[in-house]
């Protein structure tokens, strides 16, 4: 146990040794914000790995601390959602998976026709209590719906997080 504490304390050591003392202030800050409810409002926008193609996060940064149950609001492009969602995951540093869900998206207007070139969506992530105490670096994955399973339409998008229990 003793020897789990230091090893984590060494990790977040050099993780956080590679942000600046703003950096350390802003993600405690924002952990506080995050486990209160209150709003964040920070907004990042994304490349996604191959396409190049734009994707935004409301209220979310990179390395923000993940705590418990929250909602990941943004846009995707209209093509990533298939039948009103896509996969949204979250890996341990490891590469295991911590959350498998869904983005939920409306791809048409209240007219019927198609949402173009992105479409907002929202969805609920609940981190299971499956890791141990403390802050653990993780991923975050947000990626096409692809039912064809074709090499050639895959497209995703990840984001360092830090997750806290």
């Amino acid at each position: 146990m003793k020897n789990k504490k230091i090893f984590a304390f060494i990790f977040l050591f050099i993780f956080l040794s590679s942000c600046s003392i703003t950096n350390i202030k802003d993600i405690a800050k924002k952990k506080e914000a995050n486990q209160s409810g209150q709003l964040i409002e920070t907004n990042i926008t994304l490349s996604s790995i191959p396409k190049k193609k734009k994707v935004i996060l409301y209220n979310f940064e990179v390395g923000m601390p993940i705590v418990g149950k929250f909602l990941l609001k943004g846009k995707v492009p209209t093509n990533w959602v298939f039948e009103g969602s896509f996969p949204i995951k979250i890996l341990s540093s490891t590469g295991g998976i911590i959350y498998q869900g869904q983005g939920k998206a409306n791809i048409f207007d209240t007219s019927g026709a198609v949402i173009e070139p992105s479409v907002e969506f929202e969805s609920d992530i609940e981190i299971p209590s499956v890791l141990s105490q403390g802050i653990h670096i993780g991923k975050l994955i947000l990626s096409a719906d692809n039912p064809s399973a074709l090499v050639e339409n895959d497209d995703r998008v990840e984001v360092d997080i830090l997750i806290s229990q």
